[in-house]
């Protein structure tokens, strides 16, 4: 694992615990539009995660630039 994926695991791990956390507040109070706002901004953040977690990984079928 290169380091900056793991920069980009942990910092998805904690949005996620962030989501969860939101989440059950939006179960407390499901009329209240900042928390679904808020929910929308961690969702596109985590996705941006991921795509720099898959761009940290060479597809399987294709050879890495590391590899003459």
């Amino acid at each position: 694992m290169l380091a900056n994926e793991g920069v980009w695991m942990r910092r998805r791990q904690d949005l996620r615990a962030q989501r969860a956390a939101l989440l059950r507040q939006l179960n407390l109070a499901p009329e209240d539009p900042g928390i679904t706002s808020q929910l929308k901004v961690i969702d596109a953040t985590i996705a941006e995660c991921a795509k720099n977690i898959e761009r940290s990984h060479p597809p399987a079928g294709e050879p890495s630039a590391a590899k003459s």
